[in-house]
């Protein structure tokens, strides 16, 4: 891995020690060679999974009223093969979506709603009394139940016995059943939970991080009252919940998720990890487990595929509002820590204070010839630089911030045209220095 201890602003930096410390991003998803390379066919087999899947969103939040960003969520677990959790008051058509999720889905399907009172069965099957009385094994006929199940919607999923929120737990997270003394592994793909509250005691904690995706949420906006009385007649006497037929199929799904490893997050990591670790130390008790950092590079690609792009966006760190907070209070907080983030006015922050650091280099070089350079250092950090000014370019139209990045640009060129002739003069490698910066900057 590059070192990135160039002179750049620490938020620059995404191998510095102490933040790479914080977040080891180095097991994510990393592309190999990148998505640019695609063959024909690969890019015409994209075409065809991405209409299907838009044509699932599509379709999940069009008999409702403003469910679109709930269906967005949906649908991005289904991609990134996780779980999902929607919490919220009740009548607010949390279980209705997610039983139009599963039948726009050709799949094995389970549905079961939970209660005070369910048990470990009532997701696994009978057991056989025979069986146990005869040979001492506690064996379940799974036949139709969760442990075969490649989706599956679960209502009020945090009622139960704690014996039943254990045999959650492998199913979900390793998909793998324990029984009868044998290992069966799971098909299942992803859970669709609700809930009509967040689940905060001990004994819920494990089961609960493994909703990669939550959403929290609320009553339609008053100002949409007469859409929502015309489509609640239209649902109810159309019999609209349930889709007439599929529209996406588990092996189209699982296509998608293969694909999510070659779209290039690199250009965002930085922005990322700094993220995290901002909202780690502003938001009160806030805790990311290891298990959900794993998982943000995967969720970031979901949302750019979505999107249509090979190569991660900034506003692709805008789905981290569904995977780092733990409540709705913590979503707020997550939303506008990355509103603020993506704003124009941030971004020219640090763009000016990247071409601040950049300009004293050069007046430092100007200044005294002899000094050393470390000319790895310097490329490496130079060259993270151009990719977040260009990056910007790509997303923003304005203009303050256009000035600003080309302003970076331009100090940055200069910048490695006096490294790479520093690095000639003390006998570096030629073709190293002259391919520094060799593509010209736009």
């Amino acid at each position: 891995m590059e070192k990135e201890r160039g002179p750049l602003p620490e938020s620059l930096k995404p191998g510095n020690a102490d933040v790479q410390q914080k977040l080891d991003l180095k097991s994510g998803l990393r592309p190999p060679g990148g998505a640019e390379n695609a063959s024909g066919k690969q890019a015409e087999s994209d075409k065809v999974l991405l209409a299907k899947l838009r044509e699932f969103y599509r379709q999940l939040h069009s008999p409702f009223i403003a469910k679109e960003e709930e269906a967005r969520v949906f649908t991005l677990a289904l991609m990134c093969i996780e779980h999902e959790g929607t919490f919220g008051k009740h009548g607010t058509s949390k279980s209705a979506l997610a039983r139009r999720a599963l039948s726009l889905i050709e799949a094995k399907k389970f549905e079961t709603q939970l209660s005070e009172n369910s048990t470990k069965e009532e997701i696994v099957g009978v057991y056989n009394p025979d069986k146990l009385r005869n040979e001492g094994i506690l064996e379940y006929n799974t036949e139709g139940m969760l442990p075969e199940a490649e989706v599956a919607f679960i209502d009020e999923a945090y009622m139960g016995t704690a014996g039943l929120r254990v045999a959650f737990h492998s199913i979900k997270n390793e998909r793998r059943f324990h029984n009868g003394g044998k290992i069966m592994k799971c098909p299942l793909m992803t859970v669709f939970e609700t809930s009509e509250f967040v689940p905060y005691g001990e004994e819920d904690q494990a089961t609960y991080d493994r909703d990669l995706f939550r959403y929290f949420t609320n009553p339609t906006p008053s100002d949409r009252t007469s859409d929502l009385m015309h489509s609640g007649r239209d649902i109810e006497y159309k019999g609209l919940v349930e889709a007439s037929a599929t529209v996406i199929s588990t092996s189209d799904i699982r296509a998608i998720y293969k694909r999510l490893y070659d779209i290039d997050t690199s250009v965002v990591e930085p922005e990322l990890i700094s993220l995290i670790n901002e909202v780690s130390d502003k938001i009160k008790g806030m805790y990311i487990s290891d298990r959900r950092k794993s998982k943000v590079l995967k969720t970031i690609a979901a949302n750019a595929f979505l999107e249509g792009r090979k190569t991660a966006a900034i506003e692709d760190l805008i789905v981290l509002k569904y995977v780092l907070p733990r409540d709705e209070d913590e979503a707020k907080q997550v939303a506008a820590i990355l509103e603020n983030l993506i704003s124009p006015a941030n971004h020219i922050s640090r763009l000016d204070a990247a071409t601040f650091s950049i300009n004293a280099a050069i007046a430092a070089l100007d200044k005294s010839p002899e000094m050393q350079i470390d000319y790895a250092d310097a490329t490496a950090a130079v060259s993270n630089a151009r990719k977040y000014a260009k990056m910007l370019l790509k997303e923003y139209a304005d203009k303050s911030l256009r000035k600003s990045a080309r302003a970076l640009l331009k100090s940055a060129r200069i910048y490695a045209e006096k490294i790479s002739r520093f690095a000639l003069e003390a006998g570096q490698d030629e073709n190293a220095a002259q391919d520094t910066f060799p593509e010209t900057d736009q």
